[in-house]
């Protein structure tokens, strides 16, 4: 067993984005609370990790998170950020010739009918903001059904669906389950602007933190949280390998799956509220 003589304020469980938004959050006090980040993994970043090996450090890919959403100055990773000429916002990565679309047997798309169905997309998008919001509520696709089944073109119409799976893939649901009177509402109407970083999210998260060096233990696994009922007592972190920790106080940043499949044991019990 190994005890750590150090009473920290707050110990920060995950060196993902969170946590380390978290750090940069405590760096701005005047007076730099004393805190560690500990992490399980042997790197940090969490979901965003970038691939420099596969291919070369030249050929970033990212795996997983790969962009930064409504990159802006209000964004509090914007000041973090060096404009870059390699940069790749995500109007561009759609609309562009830099990118090759392939129909399902492997064919290449041409230019021609890619711009078709991003324009036909665009005026079924128009119809579908345009709905009326005195009207019951419908779906997205109840909205454009009689224009979209009338497409006979099966290519046009796998193109077309292509392009719905964007509005799909951000919104977390199929266009038959979007509230049609909610299009274009989840972000207060400000116009999206997504940052593809040329060097990757996962490397860009990995600088933040060198430049910033925080206190980071890697490869350490977190399994028990021990809360004292004296509120004046710290609390008690044991890891894995049965390292243990006190602190003021805890921050847990970690994946909600890991929480629900109790990763990490709490004592006493979170309350049902949460577990539920």
């Amino acid at each position: 067993m190994t005890m750590s003589d150090n009473l920290y304020d707050l110990i920060i469980i995950g060196c993902g984005p969170a946590g380390i938004a978290a750090a940069l959050e405590l760096q701005k006090y005047q007076t730099i609370p004393n805190f560690l980040i500990v992490e399980a993994r042997n790197r940090v970043g969490g979901r965003a990790y970038t691939d420099t090996h596969t291919f070369d450090s030249n050929k970033p890919i990212d795996v997983g998170a790969r962009w930064i959403h409504h990159f802006r100055p209000e964004n509090p990773l914007y000041i973090h950020h060096t404009p870059s000429d390699k940069d790749c916002f995500s109007y561009d990565l759609v609309h562009s010739n830099i990118v090759s679309f392939f129909d399902i047997d492997g064919t290449l798309l041409s230019d021609v009918l890619v711009s078709q169905a991003e324009k036909f997309v665009e005026e079924l998008c128009i119809n579908i903001h345009e709905y009326s919001s005195d009207k019951e509520d419908i779906s997205m696709f109840d909205v454009i059904r009689d224009k979209y089944e009338k497409i006979q073109d099966k290519q046009m119409r796998r193109l077309i669906d292509m392009n719905f799976s964007f509005i799909e893939h951000y919104e977390g649901s199929n266009i038959n389950e979007l509230s049609a009177k909610c299009y274009l509402k989840s972000d207060s109407d400000i116009e999206t602007c997504d940052l593809i970083l040329p060097i990757g999210l996962g490397s860009f998260i990995e600088q933040i933190v060198q430049r910033n060096h925080f206190p980071i233990q890697l490869n350490t696994i977190a399994t028990n949280i021990d809360i004292p009922t004296d509120t004046n007592e710290p609390i008690h972190i044991t890891t894995q390998d049965n390292r243990h920790y006190l602190s003021k106080y805890i921050l847990i940043t970690i994946p909600l799956g890991c929480l629900k499949v109790c990763s990490i044991k709490f004592t006493p019990p979170l309350p049902d509220w949460k577990q539920n």
